[in-house]
């Protein structure tokens, strides 16, 4: 993935992953966007982080498998806003729970890693 990935970038691979996040991330109960529509990394991954958890379960393998490669994608340059978005507001938002570990196969040995730090 390029370095310079907007924020936009994210959400609009999150939603070609996953066509029903739109619907998700337009609700008027997404905090993750400012008045005027802008949104940060952080905050796609954030909100990204709760339709995750609620509908990780209808996910298939496949779909695991390529939201697993984005994730990756998104930390292969450490210290960047988007590694550090990807691992603090998604990965660490649902470290611990049934969700992370239907992911964690999906995941390099440095994403497994970070999320053991939460668990």
């Amino acid at each position: 993935m390029e370095t310079a990935v907007t924020p936009i970038d994210v959400q609009s691979r999150l939603v070609k992953m996953f066509p029903e996040f739109a619907q998700f991330w337009d609700k008027a109960t997404n905090c993750h966007r400012d008045a005027d529509g802008g949104f940060t990394l952080w905050g796609v991954f954030a909100e990204f982080s709760h339709y995750f958890r609620e509908h990780f379960t209808s996910f298939s393998a496949s779909s695991m498998a390529t939201l697993g490669a984005f994730i990756e994608e998104c930390m292969a340059s450490p210290g960047s806003d988007l590694d550090n978005a990807a691992a603090t507001c998604f990965l660490e938002n649902v470290a611990g729970e049934e969700s992370a570990a239907a992911l964690r196969p999906h995941l390099s040995r440095r994403s497994q890693d970070f999320l053991g730090q939460y668990e």
